[in-house]
């Protein structure tokens, strides 16, 4: 229901953000000749913000993180990342309906939906579908 959606968002940057640290610590564990996959995993600690400014940029990206809600939650985490954020240059405008539709940002649509503002209701079915969420 609504309590789950508003969990479900968080929940998937966090997983995305734990993969990403992940591939980040095995790259610099490999660079600097530590080929022990178990070896310093409590002290491998990489923020967000140590990323190389591509791949933050990448991961910032509307590709990656269409829904401007995403981004706004992103910005309540901590200074840097609010910064991180701004300095992509997107704004929390809201997504039209077929923008939406088209990204398969099915939230976006539910909001839009919530406030009255959705006019094509098959959009909801189409978003769902392209997400896997159908």
């Amino acid at each position: 229901g609504k309590d789950n959606d508003a969990h479900a968002t968080p929940t998937r940057i966090a997983m995305f953000f734990d993969a990403v640290r992940g591939v980040i610590t095995r790259t610099f564990k490999n660079q600097s000749g530590c080929r022990d996959a178990n070896a310093g995993d409590t002290d491998a600690q990489v923020t967000f913000v140590d990323l190389p400014r591509d791949l933050i940029a990448t991961i910032l990206s509307e590709d990656l993180l269409p829904d401007p809600a995403d981004l706004a939650m992103l910005r309540a985490v901590s200074r840097a990342m609010r910064d991180e954020v701004a300095e992509t240059g997107r704004t929390n405008q809201e997504l039209g309906a077929k923008r939406a539709a088209d990204l398969g940002c099915l939230r976006a649509l539910e909001r839009l939906q919530r406030r009255g503002l959705l006019s094509h209701q098959e959009y909801l079915c189409a978003a769902a579908a392209r997400s896997g969420q159908l």
